[in-house]
């Protein structure tokens, strides 16, 4: 006996339905990048805009074998094992080739969230409707998402034989964020297809974005001259050309380039956005400034470019503008985060503490918000609320437990900033009982460690932070100077500096680290070498004491006294604290009465 489907569908549960036709619009490739894959109450589902109904379908008769899985599938269904579900009608959909099924097929699996399945139905539809454009964006997409390039490229070159959108530019964008390999396999694809379709518009743009994404600046920029030449106005091969120009470090071309680009295309609003970044980078600030304005009034909605324009008008100090702008912005509950932190830079700057701690408490969230609540704590200790401070911390850390490592790092280095290391060692210790892994409270540990003299402890938590990250630089540095510098392990300590050496060669503290401990293995020559290199980069009085020590040890008296002399000055304008250049001096039993007449003037 032959069966209808139509027959089966009265059978189908209709909260099943309506679940179905809420979560599977089958519109495009594009569309289906931005799937809600929220799980959704039928409800919720009812209540969102349901999608149109698919074309009537002319649907097929079956056997019983076909009807008895799709009836099992949809009571399976009806019991919420949408597992047998899912399966029946993949299988069936593989068996029958039927599209009635395979469009039903992919909607369960589309709101089951199934991948596999997805991928499975998405060949299957494209070989049922080979010349479909749906069909095609969908197999491509579901093989691009998989990993499957060369596929997905078979059927993007199907949709553009159809004349259909291949949307190759989202995949090229995206390949970005892939590893060297895969980047690598999509070029040579990207390329293979240009062969066969040079004059393609959105092959010839694409392989350029490929290009450019993997590295290949100049080859992208020969791909892009002939297309620009033929479509001048092609708008996003404009930006992708300022944006080669960038990477090309061409920066004053590109912004000639775009400024000539936005007076001729002035509602593009990605060139302008991108242009004012540009004249930023190249401190063009009051252009970047104008451009910003311009772009603001004349997309008034878009409070990103308010923010951009507060911003710039902040870097400009412009402060009176930027207070303007964020206000505006606060009071439009747009961008609130951003704008209290910089309503709190900009009171922290003028010296109004309680101004720029309301503004820093405001953050509530986004990229600042641990700096908001670090320096509102720091704020407040130096306004005599220490207690207020950890109160509030504590506060924070029973509201988010999840992020409470990050507020008891913040409290750690709070304490650390304000000279209270009692409290800071108890506070860590505390952390370190939830988060006895955390290097960062491990290393703040050691530190404290090692200025109490606790030698032994302070090795045991950098050796935990080292068995756990064997590449950790900071901490093999600080292990391997500390052995130099206090005990007679020096060639252990040698070792340790080396790798980190190794990890981190141009770091000025390692560089340090490294003349310090050849000074101790005996090698003058060796440690003045690295030590110069060292305070080169960085004239810090700890590198200033060394690089001095080991000069007045080589016999060069006099360029050890004239640099102790010059950091001592440096010191006490910055009003430090640091006495290593002093204690140093009396260690070697010199005087400032030593130092020859060109250092005293």
């Amino acid at each position: 006996m032959k069966f209808s489907v139509h027959n089966i569908l009265r059978l189908i549960s209709p909260v099943f339905l309506i679940a179905l036709a809420s979560g599977c619009s089958l519109q495009s490739l594009n569309s289906q990048a931005k799937i809600d894959d929220t799980p959704k109450t039928p409800s919720e589902l009812v209540a969102n805009q349901i999608p149109p109904a698919d074309p009537v379908i002319e649907y097929a008769e079956f056997d019983s074998e076909t009807m008895y899985a799709l009836l099992t599938a949809e009571i399976a269904a009806q019991r919420g094992r949408y597992d047998i579900t899912l399966l029946n009608y993949v299988q069936q959909a593989r068996t029958t080739k039927d599209l009635a099924i395979i469009k039903r097929a992919f909607r369960i699996a589309q709101y089951l969230k199934a991948s596999n399945a997805q991928l499975q139905l998405s060949k299957v539809w494209a070989e049922v409707e080979p010349n479909d454009i749906e069909a095609n964006q969908l197999a491509a997409f579901h093989h691009a998402r998989n990993k499957k390039y060369e596929e997905a490229m078979g059927y993007m070159e199907n949709i553009i034989e159809l004349e259909g959108n291949a949307d190759l530019d989202r995949l090229a964008a995206h390949a970005k964020t892939l590893p060297a390999e895969e980047q690598q396999t999509l070029l040579n694809l990207y390329t293979s297809l240009y062969e066969r379709h040079p004059e393609n518009k959105e092959v010839i743009y694409s392989l350029a974005v490929m290009q450019k994404n993997t590295g290949h600046t100049d080859d992208a920029i020969a791909t892009l001259a002939p297309l620009l030449q033929q479509e001048p106005e092609f708008e996003p091969a404009i930006l992708l050309q300022a944006g080669l120009l960038y990477d090309q470090k061409k920066l004053e071309e590109a912004t000639e380039y775009l400024k000539e680009k936005t007076e001729e295309f002035p509602e593009n609003r990605k060139m302008g956005t991108l242009y004012g970044r540009l004249l930023i980078d190249n401190k063009q600030l009051d252009e970047a400034q104008d451009v910003f304005k311009e772009l603001m009034e004349r997309f008034p909605d878009v409070a990103g470019l308010r923010l951009s324009y507060a911003l710039v008008s902040l870097e400009n100090k412009d402060e009176a503008e930027a207070i303007e702008q964020f206000n505006i912005l606060l009071e439009a509950q747009q961008h609130t985060n951003e704008s209290h932190f910089y309503l709190g830079r900009i009171a922290d700057s003028r010296k109004e503490p309680a101004k720029a701690i309301q503004h820093y408490l405001s953050v509530e969230s986004g990229t600042h918000f641990y700096s908001a609540i670090s320096r509102a704590s720091f704020l407040m200790a130096e306004e005599g609320r220490l207690d207020e401070a950890l109160i509030g911390l504590e506060k924070l850390r029973k509201a988010a437990p999840d992020q409470a490592e990050n507020f008891w790092l913040i409290e750690a280095n709070l304490l650390l900033d304000i000279n209270e290391e009692d409290l800071a060692l108890g506070s860590i210790n505390i952390a370190l009982m939830d988060f006895p892994n955390n290097a960062k409270l491990l290393y703040s540990r050691s530190m404290l460690l090692d200025k109490a003299g606790r030698l032994e402890e302070m090795e045991a938590d950098l050796r935990t932070i080292i068995a756990a990250e064997p590449n950790n630089a900071v901490a093999l540095n600080a292990l391997g100077y500390t052995l130099a510098d206090k005990t007679t392990r020096v060639m252990e300590a040698y070792d340790l500096i080396t790798k980190a050496y190794a990890l981190n060669p141009d770091n000025p503290a390692i560089l340090d680290s490294m003349g310090w401990v050849y000074y101790r293995m005996g090698n003058l020559e060796k440690a003045l070498e690295y030590l110069n290199l060292a305070y080169a980069q960085f004239p810090d009085p700890e590198v200033a004491a060394h690089l001095g020590e080991v000069l007045w040890q080589s016999g060069e008296k006099d360029k050890a006294l004239t640099l102790w002399k010059e950091s001592l000055k440096v010191s006490q304008a910055k009003e430090s604290k640091s006495t290593i250049v002093q204690d140093t001096m009396k260690r070697l039993g010199v005087s400032l009465d030593d130092a020859p007449a060109n250092a005293q003037q």
